[in-house]
Parts: structure tokens; sequence; C-alpha cells
């Protein structure tokens, strides 16, 4: 986006959910996408944005884009916000916020498992993905190729975890010491791992 002013921006839809259709003035707002096509400004807006645990009273651009909000080096400046690239964190004073979206990894089982036919298992598992880096992920199963079932379980990343595993059928089934499946980060919901 190229514009003439470096502001936050809200989309129009989310800002019609919460305060309807009230804005000030845009006359001097001219926004343009990369490739030259006018983006429609509906307005500036004081509103209440929260990043973690903190709220920021900020005035934004209130216009017709597909993302929620993009933050500008306006509120990135006036609230000393910073980027880790490497750590995939944005940093806003004492808060961290995670930015991480479709990370690839591995689910990594602890010990060679039996499955009994109509039964519950507890199995011991590690990811692999994010060594090094303590964070809270909802591994869940991704799959129907596999002839078990996992319970949605929240791991630390660094801490070897257990999952529930149901086998709902009649024969017994074997999982291998060893990398379970490739998994992912939901692109929908940070922090998810998917079994695949």
């Amino acid at each position: 986006m190229n514009y003439q002013i470096k502001g936050t921006m809200v989309s129009s839809q989310l800002a019609n959910r919460f305060s309807g259709d009230f804005f000030c003035n845009h006359d001097h707002i001219q926004l343009l996408t990369a490739t030259g096509q006018h983006i429609a400004v509906r307005g500036e807006k004081q509103v209440e944005m929260k990043l973690g645990e903190r709220t920021f009273q900020h005035k934004v651009i209130v216009a017709d884009i597909v993302p929620y909000c993009i933050l500008g080096l306006d509120f990135m400046r006036k609230h000393q916000c910073e980027i880790d690239v490497n750590q995939g964190i944005l940093k806003c004073r004492t808060e961290e916020i995670f930015m991480e979206r479709g990370v690839s990894g591995k689910v990594y089982c602890l010990q060679k498992m039996v499955l009994p036919p109509r039964s519950e298992t507890i199995v011991p598992v590690r990811l692999l993905q994010a060594s090094g880096q303590n964070r809270c992920v909802l591994i869940e199963k991704s799959d129907n190729d596999l002839p078990w079932i996992m319970a949605r379980t929240l791991v630390r990343t660094t801490d070897n975890s257990a999952v529930r595993i149901l086998n709902p059928s009649n024969k017994e089934h074997h999982i291998k010491k060893g990398i379970l499946r490739r998994s992912s980060l939901d692109e929908k919901m940070p922090g998810i791992v998917q079994w695949q």
C-alpha cells in the first residue's frame, strides 16, 4: 500500500460492526494499492485497540481493505513497538504477540505404543519444529486417513507432552516410535499444530 500518511488502517467492515457508520473527515487521505488502484476511504476514527492484554487508544483510517487491521508506523512509533523477525514476535512495550502462521513441523512419538481395540491411550509426544521456543500450541489431527482419533491437546513446545488417542475400531493398532506425521500450524488460527 502506498498512502500519504503512514497511518494504521482498519477495515470498514470491522469498524461498521462496532461503531456504526460515523467517521471523521477523510478528504486529505488517498490510498493506493501497489498496482495504483484507489482504495475507498470511509474516514478516520479514534478507537480502542487491544494487543495481548493491553488496550490502546489510537486514531485509525477506516478503509475498504481485506485484513481487519494493518498497524502503521504511527502506531508502532507511538507505542514503542518492535518486530523480532527471528522469533516471529511483535513487542509492544511489555506485551509480546506471536505473529507466526503456517509454520511446518513434525510430531514425534517418544515410544512405541499399542492401541488396544475400542480404547483410549495416552501417547507421549514432542514437537520438533519449535526447538528452543517456549510456546503453547494446540495439537489436532488434520486428516482422516488414520484409523484412530486424537483429542485436541494444548502443549508447550519445549516440553515432552502427551496426547489422548482413541481407537474406535475392533482391531489393535500400533504407533511406532519416531515421527508420527507431518504437521503444520493452522493458517486460520495461529498456534494450532495439525497432524497430517
